[in-house]
């Protein structure tokens, strides 16, 4: 994963992150700016919520493991892709074109670079009802070229497994709430 994103920010680098984002001139109530003075109120209201294991969890590489994971996890031939190769494709043929697959994603995943061929995607609207005379009768749905669905499936399993854990700590801390 991209380092820059995994560091463990201070109060000061986040707040001087900010007053680079949004400089103000017009005074506030301690003499800075106005909008420096809200983002020093809701920097101090900020409570972390990733804890150490975590970040360390999402700081660590995608494995070839997890992205097959998430290859096989798809429908092989719900809907046809951009570039007319469906999941199918690769999963019959994950022997040959596997190590490909993880290295693009991996690359992907690591760099934020992606090839404008792999994230071309086409909307497609898709009635809801028959007969359908207004856009609002129709849903909008996204088909994504293989590559791109792989790798954000990646990360949806990452974030569920986050998420999990969240989820874990609040049942554990409310069953402790109620403890006498």
């Amino acid at each position: 994963m991209n380092l820059a994103l995994c560091a463990d920010y201070t109060t000061i680098e986040i707040k001087e992150a900010l007053f680079q984002m949004y400089p103000t001139k017009s005074p506030g109530p301690d003499g800075m700016g106005c909008l420096p003075y809200f983002i020093n109120i809701i920097v101090n209201l900020l409570v972390p919520k990733v804890t150490p294991e975590m970040n360390l969890a999402l700081c660590t590489d995608y494995t070839a493991v997890e992205i097959k994971e998430a290859l096989f996890q798809m429908y092989s031939t719900k809907f046809p892709r951009p570039d007319g190769i469906p999941p199918l494709f690769y999963q019959h043929n994950w022997d040959v074109v596997g190590d490909d697959v993880v290295k693009a994603t991996q690359s992907f995943l690591l760099s934020g670079y992606l090839l404008r061929e792999v994230n071309y995607t086409h909307i497609c609207l898709i009635p809801k009802v028959p007969n359908t005379t207004q856009v609002s009768d129709m849903r909008a749905i996204a088909l994504c070229n293989v590559i791109y669905k792989i790798c954000s499936k990646a990360v949806a399993n990452w974030l569920k497994v986050i998420l999990n854990w969240t989820n874990l700590f609040y049942r554990f801390k409310v069953c402790l709430s109620q403890v006498d």
